[in-house]
């Protein structure tokens, strides 16, 4: 952690304010040993912790289609999500094809095809495991990043 941003962590006000650690996981990008570490380490700080397994595109996926139909069958490839190409995996893959964006989304598709889904993704998501432990240790496919969503629109 860098000195400014060690400054702007002890100026937040602890009972307006949420610290939120949001980790985008990609294949062998973390293990769960890590990942099992930082969520110890934000419990003891009392730090909001959000993630999506196995990948960020997942929680791209659900505002894009209903995944359980679309899906039907190929849970299992969204959660190994093994590369498809050298540069996609199965989930952006996916992603690719039907939101047309690489790992880049620019302003007008973010408008186009994500924000006027959230709330799909949000139902989507509860449809999926949302347990962090869970999501930490490669056991299912999901995430919790739904709860984050709903702590930003209590603000």
């Amino acid at each position: 952690i860098d000195v400014a941003y060690l400054n702007f962590i002890s100026r937040c006000d602890k009972f307006q304010d949420e610290f939120c650690v949001i980790l985008d996981r990609d294949i062998g990008s973390h293990s769960s040993e890590q990942l099992n570490d930082i969520l110890r380490i934000c419990n003891e700080k009392g730090y909001k912790f959000f993630i999506t397994s196995p990948c960020f595109e997942f929680w791209l996926l659900l505002h894009l289609c209903d995944v359980q139909v679309k899906f039907a069958g190929k849970i299992e490839n969204i959660q190994k999500n093994l590369k498809v190409s050298r540069k996609h995996s199965f989930v952006s893959d996916a992603v690719l094809k039907m939101a047309g964006h690489s790992k880049n989304i620019s302003a007008s598709v973010f408008k186009r095809e994500y924000l006027p889904h959230v709330d799909d993704a949000i139902k989507q998501a509860e449809k999926f495991d949302t347990n962090i432990c869970n999501l930490i240790n490669n056991a299912s496919v999901g995430t919790n990043l739904a709860d984050l969503i709903l702590l930003l629109r209590q603000s």
